[in-house]
């Protein structure tokens, strides 16, 4: 859907264009941001501007940048390197141990 809406926001009529500008950001799909943004001006008694505002809006609203299941996983996966990292200097440890024993 998105794409489909991009292929209007260029287009000659500005109802058109602001038509597709607002369902973008009820579309609420995080890619199109960019180029909504790119509508962006300071004139608020334009249509296409009122658009781009309000669409800007709801696509900021719509998710937060990192989903809080994301921010979980990495805190877990953080948590699993730091952990693998401990166990393998104890092995390294122990084999060291172990090959000075053997010496003896």
């Amino acid at each position: 859907m998105r794409k489909f809406f991009l292929g209007y926001v260029n287009h000659q009529k500005d109802g058109v264009r602001a038509g597709a500008i607002g369902a973008l950001g009820t579309l609420g799909d995080p890619k199109a941001m960019p180029i909504v943004e790119t509508f962006s001006r300071d004139d608020p008694a334009d249509r296409i501007q009122r658009a781009t505002k309000d669409a800007l809006k709801k696509l900021q609203e719509q998710k937060p940048l990192v989903p809080a299941e994301i921010i979980r996983l990495r805190e877990a996966v953080e948590k699993l390197q730091e952990e693998t990292e401990k166990l393998k200097n104890n092995l390294e440890d122990l084999k060291k141990r172990l090959d000075a024993k053997e010496k003896t």
